[in-house]
């Protein structure tokens, strides 16, 4: 939960088996924004890539801050070689998200089986 305006913005986690979950709903905007960024600055699975399933589907609204934000998630995930997945963008995020091509940047899924499926098969073997 956002401890900055929790009534806007809920961001939870959970490990899984692919990696960490996260669920956002409310707004994602100049006021919420950079709660969201520190939330996701700490993000850490020791010293391995982060494998991250974004679920945006209680989104209601994002801006450009919320849009920075998420590029901010995006470059923390790829510092570590890893790989984030977004399953539910619609509505206003999916428009922002297509207005300006970072649909091309990000890796949208139409489901969350189908956003695990890439999580799972981008992380490299466990060694026996």
């Amino acid at each position: 939960m956002n401890p900055v305006n929790p009534e806007r913005l809920s961001v939870e986690f959970h490990s899984a088996p692919y990696g960490l979950a996260m669920s956002v709903s409310g707004d994602l905007d100049a006021g919420t924004a950079g709660a969201f960024r520190r939330q996701a600055d700490g993000l850490s699975m020791g010293d391995g890539p982060l494998y991250v399933l974004l679920d945006l589907t209680g989104l209601s609204f994002c801006d450009s801050s919320g849009l920075s934000a998420l590029i901010g998630l995006w470059r923390r995930v790829m510092e570590t070689s890893g790989l984030l997945a977004l399953t539910g963008a619609h509505g206003v995020a999916a428009r922002i998200l297509h207005t300006t091509a970072m649909h091309q940047v990000f890796r949208l899924y139409p489901s969350q089986e189908e956003a695990i499926a890439a999580l799972t098969s981008a992380q490299p073997p466990t060694p026996a």
